[in-house]
């Protein structure tokens, strides 16, 4: 009596089974300040556009690496404390229009409807915060060492978000820097942004949602079951 029916049995259970229970999708990816974000300036730095640089917070900033993470303070240039580069004033109170943007940095990457973006954001001096063109906060042009709140640059003054995506696809982050005060060097006047974040998918996508690595099981276990099914069929 021939046993391929009960190969064929296992292997297409297997490959049911596989499909049935995915694996889960990654808990949580950083969304973080670092080396090489794009930055766009603005009309104060003569417009132009890079990648961002790692700068030194000033002492009275919110320390790097929030929450334990890898975040750093950066800019479009050397702008940090003990930096080479003083960036111009561009914003205030009386000038908070388009043309008082500093620079603009901007983070791209791929999310899925329903999941969550929870982030937080410190700048010297201030910041407009934008997802796909969607406004969590505008700029905050009161002045203090840095704006005097949120969002600010000091430990208790980030801006502090939660936005779920209603779309799958590429979304852009971006953050409209401002520099408010007029101090005659970066180390007195410094100029940056840090954020940090979590990317994050929700329970029931979690549970529904497998990983590319599960899929291609499936789809070799299928494949498995076909190639025999073929070969036994053949073979009568």
């Amino acid at each position: 009596m021939s046993r391929r029916p009960a190969l064929w049995s296992v292997l297409a259970l297997t490959a049911v089974l596989t499909l049935a229970a995915p694996i889960p999708r990654a808990s949580a990816v950083p969304i973080i300040t670092g080396d090489g974000e794009t930055w766009i300036g603005g009309a104060a730095i003569g417009g132009g556009a890079g990648s961002t640089v790692v700068i030194d917070a000033h002492p009275l900033w919110q320390p790097a690496h929030p929450d334990g993470s890898l975040a750093r303070w950066v800019s479009y240039a050397s702008t940090g404390f003990g930096g080479t580069q003083l960036a111009p004033q561009g914003g205030s109170a009386t000038n908070p229009d388009g043309t008082a943007v500093i620079v603009t940095v901007a983070e791209r990457f791929f999310a899925s409807a329903g999941d969550v973006l929870d982030l937080k954001v410190w700048a010297d001096d201030t910041a407009r915060v934008t997802i796909d063109g969607l406004v969590l906060a505008e700029p905050n042009f009161s002045q203090h060492i840095c704006a005097d709140g949120v969002i600010g640059c000091e430990p208790g003054e980030a801006g502090v978000f939660s936005h779920v995506f209603s779309t799958t696809g590429i979304h852009t982050l971006s953050f409209d820097l401002f520099q408010v005060g007029s101090g005659g060097g970066p180390s007195s006047n410094p100029f940056g942004v840090l954020y940090v974040g979590e990317l994050t998918a929700t329970d029931e996508q979690r549970r529904a949602t497998p990983e590319p690595a599960s899929l291609m099981l499936v789809g070799g276990g299928l494949l498995v079951v076909s190639t025999v099914v073929r070969r036994h069929r053949a073979r009568r």
